[in-house]
């Protein structure tokens, strides 16, 4: 009642509000969004995505099964296929993949890389993120054992008390199929 009673007062201000908002904002076509308001969409789902996952991984009883949720929420913020946990051995100075998903014919685990080559190894001894670099780099002959093959990787080391003990390694089927995006989330 008392909206109906007020409404011819505020109707002429909320109609000016409305088109100076529509003179402030581009014109939506059907094809294509305004790069600022993507970013905020983009933005504001994958740090709800990034929200839930920290507790899903906190919540598992087992490496496999922390290795199963982390592949979840990759695929969710990526277009990564393949995800693979190396960690760092000091002892004989390589990183050895100990876990991956996506990967139903086992051809990762084992596979070992030397700290400080190829993709990983180079991400991890740097402590830098590597995105876009081809599959084939860090996995040789590997890459072409999936169906479809494995074509470019995005690589994030990981750290503990400020030192490295591995990397997070994530493969897609695209070639540079890795924006800013996908490393802020791999990152995180």
């Amino acid at each position: 009642d008392t909206f109906i009673q007020v409404f011819p007062e505020i109707a002429p201000a909320a109609i000016r509000a409305g088109q100076q908002a529509r003179s402030l904002v581009p014109t939506f076509s059907p094809n294509k969004r305004p790069a600022a308001l993507e970013q905020i969409r983009t933005t504001a789902a994958q740090s709800s995505i990034l929200g839930e996952f920290e507790p899903a991984v906190n919540h598992t009883s087992s490496l496999t099964e922390a290795m199963e949720v982390t592949a979840q929420y990759v695929g969710m913020l990526t277009p990564a296929t393949v995800c693979a946990l190396f960690a760092l051995d000091l002892e004989t100075n390589t990183l050895r993949c100990v876990r991956s998903s996506g990967d139903e014919n086992g051809i990762l685990p084992g596979l070992t890389i030397p700290h400080g080559e190829r993709t990983t190894g180079w991400a991890a001894a740097h402590e830098t993120i590597m995105a876009n670099s081809p599959a084939t780099l860090d996995l040789e002959e590997r890459a072409a054992r999936f169906n479809p093959s494995l074509q470019s990787a995005l690589v994030a080391p990981l750290l503990r008390d400020g030192k490295t003990i591995g990397a997070l390694s994530v493969y897609s089927t695209s070639q540079n199929p890795f924006n800013d995006d996908h490393q802020y989330a791999i990152r995180s």
